[in-house]
């Protein structure tokens, strides 16, 4: 018995995995709940509230206001608790997703039995058999037989890659489309392609928009706090010593020389100045950010999208260029075949409205036998999406021939062929490429079984021509006298029309994301003319829209960054696309100062996924992406990513909203307590009263503001740049100079039809 024949034995199975290790992906260590919690005190916000917490302690002690200091307290905890929860509970909503991916079996040689063994226990020798549909668990080398693998969620390359022993490296994540094979494992765990890459997704990414923002935001409100708390102190001492002096110098000096009564009022004054800092600021923003990010991501998660980190909900609504893909995202996933073409134009939407006859048994044998095509007793099944397709259209078993030889198809020669004995002769069944199949044919053949020659090729492209300007993926169909592969003296049969739909929320999702100034790109691995077709039909490309450029990779990589940088804002579909030209194309626009946001479900989207601002990866799509990405699109549908998008821009306003409404109460409150000593009044707005405001309107403000509900209105609002702070020169101007006027106004007002008491 050979080594192939006998596989591992049990003491090579556990001498390998000592030796090259296990075939298992080294999980990012997972945070505890205290960890989590702890690293939630990073906010700047919540530094400052916990400095103006021991401050407010240490200061003034012995008359502390407990309910202020019990306010902060309680606003810190509850918001960092409330944060650490909501991401704890997403995070193990992703364990899960990422569990039901990783519940694979392989089927390995060992001891000379076969046995289906969970894919982690593979090691390094094992004899991995794989048939059609595996997804490969390892990195391999194949020492028998041939297979048709799809490598596009590593390389993004869609088109299927022949595996033998002369091209014979199948690397983990592959999946096995056609053919079966007997292989070596080469490479396991982070030793394969796969983990390799993962592990280069270590890098840190630019803080989010929103976190860059309140770091500026906290800044501001420190620097402010610590001012208008100078001149109050300030004021309040040039009232107690000046004011009630009656401006008499020697008055003053000897109330200064009073060392008892000097001390008493400096106290006094830093009392009031560290009240001014912690009124300033605005504790229950932690909280009403907490709460809003929660429960959106709640309610998102019942719309199948799972927010791996908060932040990525909020920078969402920030994003002004998204990059989508286009299979399953924006169409349903799924090839159909919707209609035969004859060379003249016929259309039949169903086989059964073909006339029965020899035509329509050519048609037939051509998808049963031409291709992936397997035969399971008298069951028949493609493996390949395309294959499947078209043996669906036809839903026929009963025709039997001997097969007398196959030509897989190959990506260079862009068709495949099959000879059968049908009856007494011997004909070649033929599919591929229209353009390669039309000009090896000298003859078609109508649906009544005659044949005529070919006499005008070029009305036979431009029924081609017609069919791929309205989106559809064309196959060509063909037949030859005789056992013979060479592309001549073929007798054209048609064409089957194939089409992956175009989900039918999707226009609407498109017409609403690019109403909200979001520029939407397409980059797929389809040709120009299809990809700009289903471009028009989702809406991306469209008369009111800028963006109407189609392009491809290869045209991409003929321009260097400045000259992709000056046609960024046209481009609508980038066909043909390179896992490298994704990444590429998110640095210019992010150069150019877009928010981009990716969407990508394969290995090689991993680093785009990252680099990008919001990285939106498919439940259907590998573990390393969705790692790399902030949000996981389980459901992998553009209406998640366009929800995703009003829920950040609702996040924003009701932020931006809050700070608005408690500036102004916080500025109202401290400005009584700057202008009262100047007129005499000692303390108009008193310490406690100060405090208590502060913690009425905080708290209960916080709540209010973060239930705002999403509204449609969001969608049409002005987009907001990346370093756009929240409180802009407008906010200051229109909202919150404007609000303190009119409170003054009514101030007035209500002081001449009654006596001003204190409150």
């Amino acid at each position: 018995m050979t080594d192939i024949e006998r596989g591992l034995t049990d003491e090579e199975v556990i001498k390998n995995r000592k030796s090259f290790g296990e075939n298992k992906m080294e999980k990012p260590p997972k945070k505890g709940f205290f960890k989590r919690y702890l690293e939630n005190f990073s906010d700047p916000i919540i530094r400052i509230l916990i400095g103006a917490l021991f401050v407010n302690i240490i200061f003034m002690i012995p008359n502390i206001n407990w309910f202020e200091c019990g306010g902060i307290a309680i606003s810190v905890l509850v918001s960092t608790l409330v944060s650490t929860y909501s991401e704890y509970s997403n995070e193990n909503a992703f364990e899960k997703l990422r569990e039901q991916s990783e519940s694979a079996y392989s089927t390995v040689r060992r001891n000379g039995e076969i046995f289906d063994i969970p894919s982690e226990e593979l090691v390094v020798g094992d004899i991995l058999i794989l048939n059609s549909g595996t997804r490969i668990q390892a990195d391999t080398e194949i020492l028998s037989g041939e297979i048709s693998v799809d490598e596009s969620t590593l390389t993004g390359e869609s088109a299927e890659i022949r595996k033998n022993k002369d091209n014979k490296n199948a690397l983990k994540g592959s999946l096995v489309c056609s053919g079966s094979c007997i292989t070596s494992v080469k490479g396991v765990g982070e030793n394969t392609y796969y983990g390799r890459t993962a592990k280069e997704l270590v890098s840190d990414t630019r803080p989010s928009p929103l976190k860059a923002r309140l770091t500026v935001l906290a800044k501001s409100i420190s620097k402010l706090g610590y001012i208008i708390a100078v001149l109050i102190a300030f004021a309040y001492l040039f009232n107690v010593f000046l004011i009630d002096s009656s401006m008499d110098i020697s008055v003053a000096l000897s109330k200064i020389r009073d060392t008892k009564f000097l001390i008493s009022k400096l106290l006094s004054a830093l009392t009031l100045a560290i009240s001014v800092v912690v009124v300033a600021v605005p504790e229950g923003l932690p909280m009403m950010i907490t709460v809003v990010l929660s429960s959106n991501m709640k309610r998102m998660m019942r719309d199948n999208v799972i927010v791996r980190k908060p932040v990525g909900i909020e920078t969402s609504g920030n994003i002004n260029l998204l990059f989508t893909d286009k299979t399953g995202t924006l169409t349903e996933g799924v090839l159909k075949a919707r209609s035969f073409f004859t060379p003249i134009g016929g259309e039949y939407s169903s086989s059964g409205r073909i006339e029965e006859g020899i035509f329509k048994k050519y048609l037939t044998l051509c998808a049963l036998y031409c291709g992936e095509i397997e035969i399971n007793g008298q069951k028949r099944f493609a493996p390949n999406p395309t294959d499947k397709a078209i043996l669906n259209f036809f839903k026929k078993d009963n025709e039997k021939c001997e097969i007398l030889g196959k030509l897989p198809f190959d990506s260079s020669k862009k068709f495949c062929a099959a000879s059968v004995k049908y009856g007494n002769n011997v004909i070649t069944l033929f599919k591929g490429a229209p353009e390669k199949l039309i000009n090896g044919s000298g003859k078609i053949m109508d649906v009544y079984g005659n044949t005529v020659p070919i006499l005008e090729k070029e009305r036979i492209f431009k029924v081609l021509s017609s069919l791929t300007s309205k989106s559809y993926r064309v196959v060509a169909l063909a037949i030859k006298e005789g056992e013979d592969t060479e592309l001549s003296s073929l007798t054209l049969l048609g064409f089957i029309t194939l089409k992956d739909k175009v989900r039918f929320e999707v226009p609407r999702a498109i017409r609403e994301v690019t109403d909200a100034g979001v520029g939407v790109i397409m980059i797929t691995g389809d040709n120009k003319d299809t990809a700009e077709a289903i471009a028009r039909e989702c809406g991306i490309i469209s008369p009111y829209s800028k963006r109407n450029l189609v392009i491809t990779g290869e045209e991409l990589s003929r321009l260097d960054d400045i000259e992709v940088g000056n046609i960024i804002d046209s481009v609508a579909v980038v066909a043909r696309v390179l896992p490298t030209d994704k990444s590429r194309l998110v640095k210019i626009a992010q150069e150019r100062g877009y928010v981009v946001g990716m969407t990508g479900d394969g290995i090689n989207d991993a680093s785009s996924l990252k680099l990008a601002d919001v990285g939106f990866s498919m439940g259907s799509g590998t573990d390393v992406a969705k790692e790399a990405s902030d949000i996981v699109i389980a459901d992998n549908n553009f209406k998640s990513i366009c929800k995703a998008i009003l829920y950040g821009r609702t996040i924003f306003e009701a932020i931006r909203n809050f700070i608005v409404f408690q500036l102004t109460m916080n500025l109202a409150a401290m400005g009584i307590s700057l202008i009262g000593p100047f007129i005499g009044v000692d303390s108009p707005v008193t310490v406690s009263q100060m405090l208590w405001i502060n913690i009425i309107m905080d708290t209960l403000g916080a709540l209010a503001f973060a239930s705002e509900p999403p509204l449609s209105e969001y969608m049409k609002s002005k987009l907001k740049s990346r370093d756009e702070n929240i409180l802009n020169k407008k906010n200051v101007k229109k909202d919150i100079f404007k609000r303190l006027l009119h409170f003054g106004a009514l101030h007035m007002v209500y002081k001449k039809r009654r006596p001003l008491y204190d409150i």
